[in-house]
């Protein structure tokens, strides 16, 4: 208990404390929205219900806003303006792609993109044991909630991949950090929360959460981790992957009878099966959608087809950054926009002066940049913005590592 209260009364005592709140309100989102589906069935009145959420963070952003000026500067405000410019300018230069850019702009202008400014603001040595309580504390929300409501609608959940897809994503960040946090200290608690948190994603039916999972422990261990605890860590890993594949029939059909036991979504394992029998893997349509991108690129290379143009052709977002960015802005602008974004990227990586922090660049890396090589677009990022802000900061704020 003492672990937990000292990080909150270091917080409430610190100078900068509306601003660490206003933090930890932006890290536990999902609390709040179960707080926010709890009083809908409380309050009789759905306005209150409606502007809870929104009130609550427009009132912690003003409450810090002192702390913000300190840490802004005007080519921040000039590049968020230069963003809403050119989205707004897509509705006279590709008029045809008013519907999606209706669909999206209070999103990208009052969601997405201001998580460039908490990248810029944010300090995760003074939040990282916060962070990791309240962490373990949505996992453990999202947990209960979802497994109490699949009690309640057996059935019903594996039905809906695309909610549940937004259930596995959503609840990604907090996952990655609690593993993250075990590559410091490892604890049973923390083993097991991970643990809960994994198996939370596999009972949502979509596979590209996992694989940001694997891919953030896999580089985790091979470029955060000092030597020693690399060779341990890649031993065990090593081990747990040679007796996965050895016994994978006996853990497919395990997890399979689990999965339906409980009444969630049994879709990754049963694909997993399917492709053992067949030794084809299924990409759910995503090589159709960027063929039909690439084709439609090669129409035409230099203008591009505009944010939202990706609907047009195939029915919804590219499910591939890179695509994304040359399909929306033409093979010129889209592969000078990902340059710069990229450089910025590495040259903010190689300012990162703690292993803590490493860590939490690599979440962002996953979550906002892997992430979106298999599902979502960068308009309705958070975390790609997050990430952008968060390299910028550690350029500004810290020296490179001899």
């Amino acid at each position: 208990m003492k672990e937990v209260v000292q990080p909150l009364k270091e917080m409430f005592q610190s100078s900068d404390c509306s601003l660490q709140i206003f933090l930890c309100l932006v890290w536990c989102y999902n609390i709040l929205v179960f707080m926010r589906a709890t009083f809908l069935h409380i309050i009789p009145s759905e306005v209150i219900t409606v502007i809870f959420v929104p009130t609550i963070y427009v009132f912690a952003c003003i409450s810090s806003y002192s702390h913000w000026l300190k840490k802004i500067r005007l080519t921040d405000l000039l590049f968020a303006n230069i963003c809403i410019f050119i989205y707004l300018s897509q509705y006279f230069l590709f008029p045809s792609n008013s519907e999606v850019l209706d669909q999206y702009l209070y999103e990208f202008i009052g969601c997405t993109l201001p998580y460039f400014f908490i990248g810029l603001i944010i300090d995760i040595d003074q939040q990282k044991k916060a962070f990791y309580y309240l962490s373990i504390l949505c996992i453990l929300c999202q947990f209960a909630y979802t497994f109490l409501y699949s009690f309640r609608m057996r059935g019903t959940m594996a039905e809906n991949n695309e909610y549940e897809m937004g259930l596995a994503y959503s609840i990604l960040p907090q996952i990655l950090y609690t593993i993250g946090y075990l590559y410091k200290k490892v604890s049973f608690t923390g083993i097991l929360i991970a643990l809960a948190g994994c198996f939370l994603i596999l009972s949502y039916g979509t596979r590209g959460p996992l694989a940001c999972v694997l891919f953030f422990v896999v580089v985790q261990t091979i470029f955060v981790l000092s030597k020693r605890k690399r060779i341990i860590i890649g031993f065990i890993l090593a081990i747990v992957f040679i007796l996965s594949y050895i016994f994978r029939e006996a853990i497919l059909n395990f997890l399979l009878d689990l999965l339906d036991a409980v009444g969630v979504s049994s879709r990754i394992v049963s694909k997993l099966i399917e492709a053992e029998l067949s030794g084809e893997v299924n990409s759910s349509g995503r090589d159709t959608i960027a063929t039909a991108i690439i084709d439609a690129i090669k129409v035409s290379p230099f203008g591009g087809y505009g944010i939202g143009g990706s609907w047009a052709i195939s029915g919804g977002y590219a499910h591939n950054l890179v695509l994304d960015f040359l399909v929306t802005y033409g093979i010129v602008g889209g592969s000078l926009l990902l340059i710069i974004f990229f450089i910025t990227i590495c040259i903010g990586y190689f300012h990162v002066n703690s292993t803590e922090t490493k860590t939490f660049f690599l979440l962002l890396f996953t979550c906002g940049v892997v992430k979106l090589f298999v599902s979502n677009t960068y308009i309705k990022e958070p975390y790609f913005f997050f990430m952008l802000g968060f390299a910028i900061n550690m350029i500004r704020n810290n020296k490179i590592i001899k």
